[in-house]
């Protein structure tokens, strides 16, 4: 089942001011909701002014509990009554600081994560912890005066990894290159490298670009991989193609080193009037249809979907050659309103 957890700290950060009835496509004064997919239920329940406040999963009889300040999460709370586990996350507004913690069954405190956070309420530092309190990894970031990120340095006890981040005048993203470096301390370095020499330096492995309509939709994404020892390059390329509406009707992913006339996968997509993808079609390099994917949606007056029907179709290559599949699998969801 997809998971409606929404305790990532940019929804703590609550940095605009869409209610979560907005962020999750709700219509209407949503009280709470049920989110069914075979057996396994959750409930998420709203206050009054569109902020989630508890997410309840039943089959795990676990909880997220959310408390806020004004239009700012204070708190998320995470609770499993069977395992008896506890989890806080707290943000300190006058320290720009978030620090997550778990609550052993006496009562006893540990910290697992910390967040620090610029005058935007950008992370700049990111920490966890293992259980003895040893930080393991470390994440620091910066960003460019229109708060995009700009650099991320990851740390952990074997491989520190760099990304960096270009963006247009228009701050679409346009250009991402990622390095990684070993830490030459690291008993799990020293054995790979048994016969090699430890880079001491960044090393570039991969870089990704981005090209753009007038509408600001990527239309061409390339990913370059660089071979460690030899330096090739190898390319692949993943083109899209948009409605009027701005949502993807084509998908197109060319093999590495890509030829023009030639692509490795493609996908068709529709949707219907409230935005909903009710047909997806993925093709072969050869024309064949790979697997096909419809959705057929039931709303209630308010405009919110309560029930969804998926049927897809498809090729499986197994030992015996090749097999048709056919599945369908039906999501329900009930409303509760104010």
């Amino acid at each position: 089942m997809k998971s409606l957890r929404q305790t990532e700290l940019a929804k703590s950060l609550n940095l605009d001011n869409q209610t979560d009835w907005g962020k999750q496509d709700l219509k209407g004064k949503v009280k709470y909701f049920i989110h069914q997919i075979g057996d396994e239920k959750v409930k998420v329940s709203f206050n009054e002014k569109g902020q989630e406040i508890e997410e309840y999963f039943f089959e795990e009889n676990e909880k997220w509990v959310f408390e806020y300040e004004k239009k700012r999460i204070t708190k998320s709370i995470y609770i499993n009554e069977i395992f008896n586990e506890k989890y806080i996350l707290i943000f300190d507004d006058k320290a720009n600081s978030m620090e997550a913690k778990s609550v052993s069954s006496d009562g006893k405190e540990v910290k697992t994560q910390s967040y620090q956070c610029d005058n935007n309420n950008n992370i700049i530092q990111h920490e966890l912890y293992d259980c003895d309190n040893n930080r393991v990894k470390t994440i620091h970031r910066q960003y460019n005066k229109e708060d995009n990120l700009i650099e991320e340095i990851i740390n952990d006890n074997d491989i520190s990894e760099k990304n960096t981040y270009q963006y247009d005048e228009k701050n679409n993203l346009i250009k991402e290159n990622h390095y990684c470096k070993p830490n030459p301390n690291s008993e799990l370095i020293k054995t790979f490298f048994k016969d090699k020499e430890i880079p001491a330096d960044y090393l570039l492995d991969t870089k990704k670009l981005y090209l753009y309509n007038d509408d600001n939709n990527v239309i061409e994404e390339i990913t370059i991989e660089i071979n460690e020892d030899t330096k090739e390059e190898t390319r692949q390329k993943t083109t899209f193609k948009y409605n009027k509406e701005d949502y993807v009707i084509e998908k197109i992913a060319y093999s590495a080193d890509y030829e023009e006339s030639d692509y490795y996968e493609k996908w068709i997509y529709e949707y219907d009037a409230y935005g909903y993808q009710i047909l997806e079609r993925k093709y072969f390099p050869d024309g064949e249809l790979a697997e096909e994917i419809i959705n057929e949606f039931t709303y209630d007056v308010y405009g919110n979907w309560i029930k969804c029907v998926e049927r897809s179709q498809g090729i499986e290559i197994t030992e015996d050659g090749i097999e048709r599949t056919n599945d369908i699998s039906v999501q329900t969801r009930s409303f509760e309103y104010y």
